[in-house]
């Protein structure tokens, strides 16, 4: 048994607290600091194309435009960097991008500089091994883009990224993030994920915005809550909570669903904090 635990369990309780907090200052002075990128795209669906591909392979086959078919229109992204021993992490770089100023090209190509300028960021995402991997790397293959370099492994598992969805299940069922999300308490979705779709095609483009940071927002948190349960970073969760909501919501003041409908669920996390700080061994 460890120092740590067996100060921590045994009838010493003096003791015990002061070696706990002598463990944690340790832990501090070993963090540096660690930096992540959340990220999502919302795309529109060629099925010209897959229909002609399905009326030369497979006529009279299911209809499924699956990722080769699917073109983003709209991004967004930030950077939360956990500095050691902070009770907050710092929210920066943060976009939100979308197809009436920019083209698909030019969202990837702007998701991809962020992550050559920040080496060390490590992307993280809510089942994008499914979906945006596959996608980017058919967009950079296909319009001369290189891609950075934390997203040049193919294996679902790469430790350069991570993919929330498979972290968190293990070999648990697979659920979806607002499925999620709803199960813990954290704002998702403001609207349902099968109508994102119909919004692309009728150019609600506000909606669309509003739906990507909203699940940028939602994989935010979830991540923050992961990496600080798992001794990953520092931070204090309530705080940290608040902290990411606030500032992205910031990032876009017209968002109904984040500054109106959501409001106070940042300040609400914040009362609940006690000051603790969980700490990386």
């Amino acid at each position: 048994m460890s120092f740590y635990n067996t100060a921590a369990n045994d009838g010493d309780t003096t003791f015990g607290q002061a070696a706990i907090a002598f463990t944690r200052q340790k832990s501090l002075e070993r963090l540096t600091p660690e930096t992540f990128c959340i990220f999502d795209f919302e795309y529109a669906y060629d099925l010209r194309s897959y229909d002609a591909y399905r009326q030369t392979e497979d006529p009279n086959g299911k209809l499924k435009c699956k990722w080769p078919y699917h073109h983003v229109v709209a991004g967004a992204w930030a950077l939360i960097t956990y500095p050691p021993g902070a009770s907050q992490p710092l929210v920066h770089n943060v976009s939100v991008l979308d197809a009436r100023t920019h083209d698909e090209v030019e969202m990837v190509r702007a998701f991809f500089g962020l992550l050559d300028r920040h080496p060390g960021a490590v992307p993280v995402g809510w089942g994008t091994e499914c979906k945006e991997m596959p996608t980017l790397r058919r967009t950079a293959a296909t319009n001369g883009l290189i891609l950075p370099k934390m997203l040049r492994d193919s294996h679902p598992h790469s430790r350069d990224r991570i993919d929330l969805s498979n972290v968190l299940r293990g070999q648990g069922h697979h659920v979806h993030l607002p499925e999620y999300a709803h199960a813990v308490g954290i704002p998702a979705k403001p609207m349902a994920s099968k109508a994102i779709g119909k919004a692309v095609e009728h150019g609600q483009w506000d909606e669309v915005r509003e739906q990507v940071l909203a699940d940028v927002l939602t994989t935010a948190i979830i991540a923050n809550r992961h990496l600080i349960s798992a001794a990953r970073v520092s931070g204090d969760v309530h705080a940290s909570d608040a902290t990411i909501f606030a500032e992205l919501a910031a990032a876009w003041p017209q968002s109904r669903w984040l500054n109106l409908q959501n409001r106070g669920w940042d300040v609400h996390r914040r009362e609940k904090g006690d000051g603790h700080t969980a700490l990386a061994a």
